[in-house]
């Protein structure tokens, strides 16, 4: 007998220092197995110190629901948001999203050839997801690339054929050269042949390059280290998706350079709900 279990984790803030040595997060979320809702918000904070800050942000939440939504249906829910976000006085921005994994049993059985049970996947951008990196040309807008997502859902092996009849639409298609398969979804002696596809799915509104431009999704920042928008990976069932993660090398505050920072600022989660028998 099989019985959907759900899925999903988030992580408003959370901040990992090789120098000095720190780790902390904050507004962290888990969902039970079986369903329903979680909320975690923190702020204000300045850490470690309001006299030679790493970050500061004015509010970190996130907020998670599994239900049942039908007979065959079942619904997974983040939201992540984060205001005044500002490390090092060199990357600022606010950040609030909604995504809704929809999980269909059997939804593909008109299909023979399809992945079993399909994955319906939305996103809103609840406010603008612009960001402020002193250093760097950043795109004056930027979306999500909600199909690459929704794709992957209904059915991961036709995602990650280079060719064939949509939908879904294939990551070639999508992402044709900026894309990166992990080992293990490619036909190698330890390969299961469905795969891990990592990207980025931030997509910019207008005309941009990436610094470097082969690096989709990267912008390497003097002063401060890298910075990765919208990470995203993926396998049968199972998303995640890293907003932001900062990579600081060296970094030191912008307006009071005391001391020089390493590590890592992250806005991430993962999200699924499946079928186990």
């Amino acid at each position: 007998m099989s019985r959907h279990i759900f899925s999903a984790c988030a992580v408003g803030v959370g901040a990992v220092l090789t120098s000095p040595a720190m780790e902390e997060s904050w507004a962290a979320s888990c969902l039970p197995i079986i369903g329903g809702h979680s909320v975690s918000e923190a702020g204000p904070v300045d850490w470690p110190n309001a006299s030679d800050p790493v970050l500061h942000f004015d509010l970190a939440r996130t907020e998670l629901t599994g239900r049942r939504t039908g007979a065959s249906e079942y619904t997974t829910s983040i939201r992540k948001t984060v205001t005044n976000l500002n490390i090092l006085h060199r990357v600022e921005g606010s950040i609030d999203v909604a995504f809704n994994f929809k999980y269909t049993v059997n939804g593909n059985s008109a299909t023979p050839v399809a992945q079993r049970d399909r994955v319906d996947v939305s996103v809103a951008l609840l406010r603008p997801l612009g960001l402020f990196i002193r250093g760097a040309a950043v795109p004056s807008g930027i979306n999500l690339n909600e199909t690459i997502m929704d794709s992957a859902g209904k059915d991961f092996m036709r995602f990650l054929t280079p060719a064939g009849i949509a939908p879904p639409t294939r990551i070639g298609e999508l992402r044709p050269a900026k894309h990166h398969k992990h080992e293990h979804g490619e036909n190698v002696p330890r390969g299961h042949k469905q795969g891990v596809i990592l990207t980025s799915l931030i997509e910019p509104v207008g005309s941009f390059t990436y610094t470097p431009p082969d690096d989709f999704g990267l912008l390497v920042v003097p002063g401060l280290g890298k910075v990765y928008f919208g990470e995203w990976w993926a396998e049968p069932y199972r998303q995640s998706c890293t907003l932001l993660r900062v990579v600081l090398s060296g970094a030191s505050d912008f307006v009071n350079p005391q001391t020089a920072f390493s590590g890592e600022i992250v806005i991430d989660g993962e999200e699924n709900g499946r079928e186990v028998p």
